[in-house]
């Protein structure tokens, strides 16, 4: 690891300037600006533009939750330490990357704003997050829920930090996803709609006993739910599409669609594929223990890091094992895949799996002590680990 670390939250706090490597707290001015290229296309779906490759920008990389990088792989033979952040507590979620900046809550109350390249921190601003879950990153804005009392939704400036509204929730706010003039996230049972200028909330739909890490919006319709059941929600129409039930509770885990069809774990240990349209079941995979995590899907295949201890690839069409690894774990966190690489966590460690057949390239283990906060982030090779050693790691290629 370089000398080039960023200062910890302990040595910055207070401190407000524009010197390059001190982070800016919120209020202060920043020279960064970002120019975001990104729209909204006709049926409301994000268009990040041509210079998205490489991007994450929200949870699941994204509006589907694919979990897919097409554009680059993370590391693939080998694993270094770019650079570690430290925060004042546990970083618990997979951070957003865009246009070369990371973004990454912390349970010590910061939202941080981090050059992807060099670690350095150019803002950080306190949003009292007990908790944090993954940012949203979308036209130059970052919307970022907290934890806190009372929890809230927060809409920043991306460049400078500058908040730019909040909205008081309940309790339990999610990961946000886009769709037109709004975002829209779980909080205590509810699907919610916020208007992304001004942060107004409605309403649409309440009686979720759980409510997945963040809802997938596929056209016009949001597909999320909560116990039992996966709920397709036409957001145009403001009306239920479908619901479709299991015989145990649906995965916390946020589902996933793509070429017509939701993937979605069941508390009844099966992986469920759903036609998009009708609610029909394509076909099931049974694994061997109640599934917590939601799938990633890339091309014709889902990835699966199970409860069972197992790492299953499976053909999206059939619902046939290509391959599976056991790593005699409980595994309870979403797989980042990219052109040729799967990427988990088993609790204390992150893997490096080949895409075509499961064979371990490499792994890394921050601290023996604890464990891995959330879901790795991968852009433009570099994998990004949030810790509850306090730390977010950026990794690439030794």
């Amino acid at each position: 690891m370089g000398d080039n670390r960023p200062r910890s939250r302990r040595e910055w706090l207070g401190v407000c300037t524009g010197t390059a490597g001190i982070a800016m707290l919120a209020g202060c001015a920043s020279d960064d600006e970002t120019d975001d290229e990104s729209e909204t296309t006709d049926d409301g779906l994000l268009d990040l533009g041509d210079d998205s490759s490489g991007d994450w920008p929200m949870f699941g990389a994204d509006l589907q939750n694919t979990g897919y990088q097409p554009d680059d792989d993370g590391p693939v033979d080998d694993v270094e330490v770019r650079w570690r952040l430290e925060g004042g507590d546990s970083f618990v979620s997979s951070p957003a990357v865009v246009d070369g900046t990371v973004y990454a809550g912390c349970r010590d109350g910061y939202l941080y704003a981090v050059d992807a390249e060099s670690g350095q921190t150019k803002w950080a601003v306190e949003l009292n997050m007990r908790a944090s879950p993954s940012p949203t990153v979308l036209d130059g804005i970052v919307y970022a829920s907290s934890h806190g009392v009372p929890d809230k939704m927060h809409a920043l400036e991306a460049g400078s930090g500058e908040q730019l509204w909040e909205e008081e929730l309940d309790n339990s706010t999610h990961s946000p996803a886009p769709y037109g003039s709004e975002i829209y996230t779980y909080h205590s049972g509810r699907l919610i709609g916020l208007d992304r200028e001004s942060g107004s909330s409605s309403v649409l739909f309440e009686g979720y006993r759980q409510t997945p890490d963040a809802p997938a919006i596929k056209d016009n319709i949001l597909f999320g739910g909560g116990r039992r059941s996966i709920v397709a929600h036409d957001l145009d129409q403001d009306e239920i599409r479908w619901e479709f039930e299991s015989e145990g509770y649906m995965s916390i885990g946020s589902p996933t669609v793509l070429d017509g069809t939701v993937y979605a774990g069941s508390g009844d240990t099966n992986l469920y594929a759903i036609n998009a349209d009708t609610a029909d079941e394509e076909w099931s995979f049974e694994t061997e223990r109640p599934i917590s995590a939601g799938p990633s899907v890339a091309d014709d295949t889902v990835y699966l890091a199970a409860r069972d201890g197992h790492v299953y690839a499976i053909d999206s069409s059939a619902g046939k094992e290509k391959w599976s690894v056991d790593y005699e774990l409980q595994l309870q966190q979403k797989p980042a895949v990219t052109d040729s690489m799967v990427y988990f966590v088993d609790g204390k460690t992150l893997h490096g799996l080949d895409r075509n057949d499961g064979d371990q390239r490499w792994s890394f283990t921050p601290d023996e002590d604890e464990t891995i906060g959330g879901t790795v982030t991968i852009s433009d090779g570099v994998a990004y680990l949030p810790s509850r050693d306090n730390h977010l790691y950026a990794l690439e290629d030794a």
